[in-house]
């Protein structure tokens, strides 16, 4: 989903602005729908862009059980993955 720089660096940096609002929004969205998949109440998602970048929130009830939370939690970078437009920038750690 990235373009490669062509002309200077600020062009990686133009396509990671604009990839950014994309994948937050395919993030939180896996968490809402995990969420709602295990029934859980989903009063709100954030997106919003601060002078920090682009940051993301899904608020959804607790879990009950531990393998419901690790689902609920993974979801944000699965949904990433499956559409192609990962949270995390090229290079970023990941654990």
């Amino acid at each position: 989903m990235e373009k490669e720089a062509e002309n200077s660096p600020n062009d990686r940096v133009i396509a990671m602005t604009e990839h950014r609002p994309r994948a937050i929004c395919c993030h939180e969205a896996g968490h809402a729908v995990v969420a709602w998949s295990l029934k859980l109440p989903v009063t709100a998602i954030h997106i919003i862009n601060k002078e920090t970048g682009w940051h993301g929130g899904t608020v959804a009830g607790k879990a009950a059980d531990l393998r419901d939370q690790v689902m609920l939690l993974a979801a944000g970078r699965a949904a990433g993955s499956v559409f192609e437009c990962p949270a995390d920038p090229p290079g970023h750690f990941k654990a």
